[in-house]
């Protein structure tokens, strides 16, 4: 088959080696399945939206695209000029799925959606859009079951995970690695990655660390990866100044090689995640992989990652509509966090127990799976 994929290609980097350890998660994602594909025998060609020509040794060829109307005149000639079998568009239903299916529909183009969905409802306006495709997928099972709660027949794909680099910490790593960023044994250092936006809460997560330290008297520390200077985020040190946590607050830019990384997670005691929607959650996968006991909000795709004693879910307090296709918002409660946080903290034979859990889970992922379910489908839509 001749396959056209759509996605955000932004890996970062000026060659591949940069590249390989800077990608988004849609790229991420995008590598494994074109990458399986293309075993299978297929053939394929990325549209990529923010890819800007670096190397990459894989055997399929990545488009720059800086528009949609990059994406959409590369469809055109793609579909005179080589044939194309079908399109897999790998991105939001907002903007992107809502520009790009009535171009492939207009080409007359077999289309394949793969999504993630925040947090409920899925709205009737995204659900007409979806009903029009031929396959639907989601990437979390709490988006396909929204989907058929709205009458769409969604399946959920399941996204891998390279447990091999993301190994298992080790504690001699853990200690050489704190000492080595000048954190005391007695300190408790509390981690997360995530972009400097609304829907992620940077905010809320400072203020259940400022709120550990001044009312509970945690020896604590707050290590933050993240985009600092963001035109829609926090201003964070003034934040951090204003809730008194200044000396326990540091901040490290997201797109870190991934040794960087990896190292801040091996330094972790647990990681905290306060997003109001979350579509899958790879920063919690990878701490699930590492080895970090994580405490997050209960919303979206997290109950399915953490539950059956795989993390500690904190409830929410407050919700709202968002304009982001109607959906809530759910705002973690503070109190409810700090307790899961200290129950971690003194409860070492639990942490060990659902860590296991969770390291187990993620092993169980595989990217083969989720490359023979997208050659199924695209086999189907083409009567074959």
């Amino acid at each position: 088959m001749k396959i056209v994929y759509v996605t955000d290609m932004n890996i970062g980097g000026s060659n591949s080696a940069e590249a390989a350890v800077s990608r988004s998660g849609y790229a991420n994602i995008g590598f494994s399945l074109c990458r399986g594909l293309e075993e299978l025998g297929h053939e394929v060609k990325v549209l990529g939206l923010g890819y800007t020509g670096q190397e990459h040794s894989e055997k399929f060829s990545i488009v720059p695209c800086n528009t949609m109307q990059d994406v959409a005149g590369y469809m055109n000639n793609l579909k005179y000029l080589w044939g194309i079998d079908v399109v897999v568009v790998a991105l939001d239903i907002h903007n992107f799925q809502e520009q790009i299916f009535p171009v492939a529909q207009k080409l007359k183009l077999k289309y394949i959606c793969v999504t993630p969905l925040e947090s409920d409802p899925l709205c009737i306006t995204w659900a007409n859009l979806l009903r029009k495709m031929d396959k639907v997928f989601f990437i979390s099972q709490f988006g396909a079951d929204e989907a058929k709660k709205a009458g769409i027949e969604a399946e959920h794909i399941e996204i891998g995970i390279d447990t091999e680099s993301w190994r298992l910490r080790t504690e001699e790593e853990y200690k050489k690695i704190r000492q080595s960023l000048g954190i005391e044994d007695d300190e408790f250092v509390i981690m997360t990655v995530a972009d400097n936006q609304e829907r992620k809460a940077l905010g809320r997560g400072m203020q259940i660390v400022a709120d550990l330290k001044n009312l509970h008297g945690v020896k604590v520390q707050h290590i933050l990866v993240t985009r600092e200077h963001s035109m829609a985020g926090w201003k964070l040190y003034d934040l951090a100044y204003e809730l008194g946590i200044s000396s326990e607050f540091r901040v490290f830019q997201r797109g870190m090689p991934f040794q960087d990384l990896y190292t801040l997670y091996c330094a972790a005691d647990v990681y905290l995640c306060c997003s109001k929607g979350e579509g899958l959650g790879v920063p919690i996968m990878e701490s699930m992989c590492v080895g970090i006991p994580i405490v997050a909000n209960t919303t979206g795709a997290l109950p399915e990652l953490l539950s059956n004693d795989r993390g500690w879910l904190a409830e929410y307090d407050n919700w709202y509509y968002d304009p982001f296709g109607n959906q809530k918002r759910y705002d973690i409660s503070v109190s409810d966090a700090i307790e899961q946080i200290m129950h971690v903290k003194s409860n070492q034979n639990e942490v060990v127990r659902r860590t296991a859990n969770a390291r187990k889970f993620m092993e169980s992922k595989s990217w083969s799976k989720s490359v023979r379910q997208l050659a199924k489908a695209i086999e189907e839509v083409n009567g074959v």
